[in-house]
């Protein structure tokens, strides 16, 4: 064989060692750089102090700031700054951010995630800012309930005995039908309760607003599906809407906590039905009865809009990597086990299904017999499916309109 034949094999040997050393080597090469990478970020992670802004809905306050608490026990150099705001006014901040913006309104912080009360609020940004939300996720949940005073429950429903009791439809009934004009005292009540009045908060700033019109419209429709703008636009929906609004007590409260505290101070002299969260209902039940000396009763809705509490990432280019990491982490943590059944002891109820309800803590006040005994408990209602943003919009509008003729 000649020489350079010789060189030639051997060449060609060599390339295809070359070849073969390098399918064997390259990727364990490649799993050790994303191994090194990643030690090196979570390294970063650790060693530096990291701040998360949470914008979130003030019903939830007291879980949230054990559960946040709990998380910066668990990692020391994380610090967790809590804005609660009413979910409406913060989605109408955060729906005038740009990429160029330093701050919201106001001069708030932009926040790494956001939490308001509702999907409803999502929903409504999304309409007009579709890439601001990411990676959104339910933390917490608390079905929509009306709220009425124990002695105003027994008349109203020894009068509808055979028509379902206390129900939205009655209520239009007990308020516009001319024998009765919304007096207690044609229902077989005291003279001195007056006319019936209702309360919830005003919707253009409060999530629970939103959600009691969503809720009036689904059960006036009686269906579980979302409702449309046609149907919210109809104009018999609007006489029977202005029915349970020219019954409302003024002036609107603009926060569902702070609409509590004044129907608990003030009683059935200012409010006898009042539309709320189960959890601030649960979490009320005691001080009711000892301010007003009588029990409230807890109702559901046949068709029922829970207020599900999203946890979303703000996607903004202020938000580092490190926050994004971070509040992907303290996501997680609050969907683990033990916070979800932590929201137990507060009266929320998990976004975690498989957690039931009752018969799981001690320490929860769905395990209270007089809890139990006002009306809570497992049947609450078909899911209401929300709106779509542009659907929502309408029904705003239309409630404006009622209220200012």
């Amino acid at each position: 064989m000649s020489r350079s034949r010789i060189v030639f094999f051997v060449i060609i040997g060599l390339a295809v060692l070359v070849v073969l050393i390098t399918t064997l080597i390259q990727p364990q090469l490649e799993r050790m750089n994303v191994s090194q990478n990643a030690t090196a970020t979570a390294q970063y992670d650790f060693e530096h102090t990291i701040t998360l802004t949470i914008n979130f809905g003030t019903e939830k306050e007291k879980w949230l700031t054990d559960a946040t608490t709990r998380f910066m026990q668990a990692n020391p150099n994380v610090k967790i700054e809590l804005d609660g705001q009413g979910s409406m006014e913060s989605y109408q901040a955060l729906s005038l951010l740009t990429p160029s913006s330093a701050a919201l309104d106001k001069n708030y912080a932009i926040p790494v995630l956001w939490s308001p009360a509702s999907t409803i609020q999502v929903n409504l940004l999304n309409a007009t800012n579709p890439d601001l939300l990411k990676n959104c996720k339910q933390l917490v949940i608390s079905p929509t309930v009306l709220m009425v005073w124990e002695d105003r429950a027994k008349v109203f429903e020894a009068y509808y005995k055979d028509k379902g009791g206390i129900t939205f439809e009655n209520l239009v009934n007990a308020l516009t039908d001319p024998s009765i004009q919304g007096s207690w005292e044609k229902l077989g009540g005291k003279a001195s309760w007056g006319l019936i009045k209702i309360g919830h908060t005003n919707p253009l700033k409060s999530n629970s607003g939103v959600m009691s019109l969503i809720t009036f419209a689904n059960n006036y429709y009686k269906k579980a599906s979302a409702v449309t703008s046609p149907q919210v636009t109809d104009a018999i929906f609007r006489e029977w809407l202005k029915g349970i609004e020219d019954a409302t007590t003024r002036p609107f409260i603009d926060s569902t906590g702070t609409l509590t505290d004044k129907v608990i101070n003030q009683g059935p002299a200012a409010y006898d039905f009042v539309v709320m969260y189960e959890a601030l209902a649960i979490e009320n039940y005691k001080n009711a009865v000892g301010r007003q000396n009588q029990t409230i009763r807890i109702i559901y809705p046949p068709y029922n809009l829970f207020s599900d509490h999203p946890m979303c990432l703000v996607n903004h280019p202020s938000i580092t990597d490190a926050q994004k990491r971070t509040a992907t982490r303290l996501m997680d943590f609050l969907l683990s086990k033990d916070i979800q059944q932590l929201a137990l002891t507060y009266g929320w109820r998990p976004a975690d299904t498989s957690i039931p309800i009752f018969g799981t803590s001690s320490d929860s006040p769905f395990e209270e017999a007089e809890i139990k005994a006002a009306g809570v408990g497992t049947e609450v209602g078909q899911a209401i499916e929300v709106p779509d943003g542009a659907t929502i919009n309408d029904l705003l509008t239309l409630w404006t309109r009622i209220i200012n003729n």
